[in-house]
């Protein structure tokens, strides 16, 4: 998370502090129309979500085995390190990837002429 806003806060600084309207009143107000049910049938989904009951088998399973197998104390650090241990390195490589290619990005000289 870091990192994201770092590159974010690193990428608005170049943007220009005014901005002018690009859309015209009725676009906007089409704009808003899907905003608007797109949020709601997100809220939608998440309340009857929220109303189901909790299957709690798989942490269940993490919290009985991450002592007597893996020999953690710390349930979370077992489930990252030994459980989900290639995912984890498959998510650094990818943060590393991005921080490189958003560096080589952000570290333009000069400006793009004409767009």
């Amino acid at each position: 998370e870091t990192l994201v806003l770092v590159v974010l806060v690193a990428a608005l600084v170049r943007l220009p502090t005014i901005a002018f309207p690009t859309r015209a009143k009725r676009e906007r107000s089409v704009d808003l129309i899907v905003a608007v049910s797109f949020a709601a049938v997100v809220f939608v989904g998440l309340a009857s979500m929220v109303k189901q009951p909790l299957d709690t088998r798989l942490s269940d399973f993490y919290g009985a085995t991450s002592y007597l197998e893996a020999f953690g104390g710390n349930v979370v650090n077992v489930i990252i390190v030994d459980y989900r241990g290639l995912d984890t390195l498959g998510e650094i490589t990818v943060v590393g990837f991005a921080t490189l290619a958003a560096w080589v990005l952000l570290r333009r000289r000069k400006p793009a002429t004409g767009v």
